[in-house]
């Protein structure tokens, strides 16, 4: 629809000095303005935020910040784009001027709207640093309300990351700190009803069906208390699951298209657009069970019209389209032309599955266009290149190849976001300091002053470096650049599965190594999956030379003792770069934890040359690297409590050396969520 450029300045204009009035010289805080239907197609014009943001520039600081933050939640359920541009300007202001409560509510908005905009959990690297930092930031300001809505943030994140456990937490934990204020309050109810249903999706995942229920229907009753009429609408999509997963698909149907007439009835898009996945995707399973034809036109128009309304995420339609087109074609093998939709709507999905890095989805795909093309040429003698313009092989080699691009990309730039935050805290500290040091020194004595400020600058000094030293100490740099150059030769090779099994332990690898970079500790079930993605992809840069074992004793729960982050990687890359890499043959790598008294004891034993031999060699190389890694984790170990480590050189009878063990001995501590 045209909108006229004077009417849209005009309802900027009006809207700006609204808001302004109601948040002038007052702390920031939700605005409860709301804005007409006939006015949001203005503000939705993108050509506009660019003009509005040099508006919001004349104005002083303060009022800059609260105008874009109003903005930003005035905008955030319909103009998702916009409004994300405002939070990242006011991000932007409140770092430079230090307002922690500012920039924790822009990154908070930050967070919600990039992680809406990522259709695949792949992408939600970024949204989560920011998470973080919104939850560290709110955790110094005290305030209860921010903190219970961020930990529900970070729980949603953590679901639709498949991350089950720490998911639960931060949903339980947005209920906990319910009870340190009122709980009767709109905000409150609406909020605790949202984790009350994450807790049930949980429950629902895990087919404990009736605790999911409960909370659904504990959801359900907060929602009903607030009004909230476009929760409860998601919550019937919830509903619709439950049914199905209780074998009634015909009431999930039903369900369904009441969520749909409820979103059609709110004017929520959104929800309606889901509302129409949903029950296209319970059809589409009813005309598998069924073969009626009126039930596969009736599914392919929920999609069909689902691709009508919504805003980005197509990759869902298309690939049940697709999967409802071969449906078809395996019940009517002489209509190749739903062969042919099949192949155009998978084709469509991949795309958006290549620009979003979503390996898992890329691979379910790709299978599906594999045997379709494998069918069109043994039945029809004809392949996929008219439709997929490239050979089916081609064809997705070309996609993975892109799958994998959009992976490192993500990861680099959340790595890059959470750098930048720590470089503004160091800047901001350093400002602190030199601000405090001339007000101190009107205070006491010159010599007291500067022996204070030794002291901190000292203290402060070795904290940040040892913080510093332990992230790049944790993974060697090229360890990163040697792993996806063995993925990118077995691509080469066309060894697809292996390149695929392989690129999954190193996306996982490196997510773990950006969460450990947040947290200084974590459990030893995640420290030891951690450590099977490291070992598999040294596997295979080492091809069949080296193979390792893992044991953990019975009367141990791996995910309920504490550790910390990474503790076993440096001691693994010395066992296989100094003691297994220079043995000719196989090696064995054994990691073995135990209970011994208060202690958890870890052994890492190789059956390399052994520290003598391994000396000689690095003393005989002409390049020569100084390792800082061991005196890195003795100094983490401190921090973590105490802890021992002992090297042990092993010998045969015949006093040939025969390998190393290292016996490391950690304060045996209960892991808790932070």
């Amino acid at each position: 629809m045209y909108v006229n450029p004077t009417y849209s300045r005009l309802v900027l204009s009006i809207l700006s000095t609204i808001l302004l009035v109601l948040t002038a010289c007052t702390p920031w805080q939700d605005p409860t303005v709301d804005i007409p239907e006939r006015n949001k197609s203005a503000l939705n014009d993108l050509q506009q935020v660019d003009q509005q943001l040099e508006s919001i520039g004349a104005l002083k600081t303060r009022e800059q910040l609260d105008s874009l933050l109003v903005w930003t939640v005035l905008l955030k359920n319909f103009a998702e784009d916009a409004a994300l541009a405002y939070a990242r300007e006011a991000t932007r202001i409140a770092t430079d001027k230090n307002y922690l409560e500012d920039q924790a509510v822009g990154r908070y908005y930050m967070a919600l709207l990039e992680g809406r905009q990522q259709v695949f959990r792949e992408g939600l690297a970024d949204p989560l640093v920011n998470a973080w930092i919104s939850k560290e930031l709110w955790e110094k300001t005290e305030n209860e309300y921010w903190l219970a809505s961020i930990s529900h943030l970070i729980g949603d994140l953590y679901y639709r990351q498949e991350l089950p456990d720490s998911a639960k937490y931060y949903f339980s934990r947005t209920l906990d700190l319910e009870r340190s204020w009122i709980s009767d309050t709109l905000k409150t109810l609406s909020l605790t009803g949202s984790a009350l249903q994450g807790l049930g999706l949980l429950e629902a995942d895990a087919e404990n069906y009736e605790v999911a229920q409960k909370y659904f229907d504990q959801a359900s009753i907060r929602y009903q208390k607030t009004g909230d009429a476009k929760s409860a609408g998601i919550l019937l999509q919830e509903y619709s699951y439950l049914a199905y997963y209780r074998d009634d698909l015909n009431e999930a149907i039903r369900i369904a298209d009441s969520a749909v007439a409820q979103a059609r009835k709110l004017n929520d898009n959104y929800n309606l657009e889901h509302s129409l996945q949903l029950s296209g995707e319970m059809l589409v399973r009813l005309y598998r069970s069924t073969r009626d034809t009126n039930v596969f036109n009736l599914a392919k128009q929920r999609f069909i019209n689902s691709l009508a309304i919504q805003g980005g995420n197509y990759f869902y339609s298309y690939r049940e389209l697709g999967g409802l087109m071969q449906s078809r074609a395996n019940r009517d093998p002489e209509r190749p032309d739903f062969v042919d939709s099949a192949l155009v709507y998978y084709q469509l999905s991949l795309e958006e599955a290549r620009r979003e890095g979503a390996l898992d989805y890329f691979r379910a795909v790709s299978k599906n266009i594999s045997r379709l093309c494998e069918w069109l040429q043994r039945s029809k003698g004809r392949d996929c290149e008219e439709i997929l313009g490239a050979t089916a092989s081609n064809y997705l080699f070309l996609n993975y190849s892109g799958v994998v691009d959009t992976i490192t990309s993500n990861l680099t730039e959340a790595n890059s976001s959470f750098s930048s935050f720590e470089r503004q805290q160091l800047q901001l500290n350093s400002k602190r300091r030199i601000r405090n040091f001339w007000i101190a020194a009107g205070i006491i004595t010159l010599f007291g002053l500067l022996v204070a400020l030794l002291i901190f600058q000292r203290q402060e000094r070795r904290r940040l470096q040892a913080r510093m030293d332990a992230l790049r100490a944790q993974i060697n740099p090229h360890f990163f650049s040697n792993s996806l150059n063995a993925i990118e030769s077995l691509v080469n090779l066309d060894q697809r599965k292996a390149a695929s099994k392989y690129l999954i332990h190193f996306s996982r690898l490196t997510r773990r190594v950006l969460n450990s970079s947040m947290e200084s500790s974590t459990s030893l079930a995640g420290e030891l999956e951690t450590t099977k993605h490291f070992l598999a992809l040294e596997q295979l840069r080492f091809k069949d030379k080296l193979h390792y074992e893992m044991s953990i004793d019975d009367t141990l729960d791996p995910s309920l003792i504490e550790v910390p982050a990474l503790i076993f990687q440096p001691y693994l890359e010395n066992a296989i770069w100094h003691g297994i890499k220079p043995k000719e043959g196989l090696s064995l790598l054994q990691i073995k934890v135990s209970k011994e008294g208060k202690s958890l004891q870890c052994v890492i034993q190789d059956d390399g040359i052994g520290r003598e031999a391994a000396e000689q060699l690095r003393e005989n190389t002409v390049l020569q690297k100084k390792s800082v890694g061991m005196k890195i984790t003795q100094e983490r170990l401190e921090s973590f409590g105490g802890g021992t480590v002992e090297i042990i050189d092993l010998y045969q009878d015949n006093g040939i050396p025969a390998g190393t063990k290292v016996v490391l001995n950690l304060p045996y501590k209960i892991f808790k969520h932070e």
